[in-house]
């Protein structure tokens, strides 16, 4: 079963669930400081926003569980997936990330 989970909200997530009839499924994270998640055999979209609120990258990869780790969120920064290990770092990092702005 192919499906898609998408974001475009500020700070928001984009996960798929692990089930055993998800196969080839996205989540997209295509808004400012988004996650994504999604389980082996599926794929991650993320984007990239420079300082002004303008598209920087888009990046796309498959989860293989060895590069992109299965049901493990990722930002997209310098054009690279970054792990969000636990939810306090994601919220720790989206600090930086608007005091770097500044």
């Amino acid at each position: 079963d192919h499906s898609a989970a998408l974001t475009i909200g500020t700070e928001s997530s984009a996960s798929i669930e692990p089930t055993d009839e998800v196969k080839d499924s996205v989540a997209i994270g295509i808004g400012i400081r988004n996650k994504a998640k999604a389980p082996k055999g599926c794929w991650i979209v993320l984007a990239e926003y420079d300082d002004y609120n303008n598209i920087k990258n888009i990046k796309s990869a498959k989860v293989d569980g060895i590069e992109i780790k299965e049901n493990t969120y990722y930002m997209l920064k310098d054009n690279k997936f970054i792990e969000i290990i636990h939810k306090l770092i994601y919220y720790k990092i989206i600090f930086l990330l608007i005091i770097y702005k500044k």
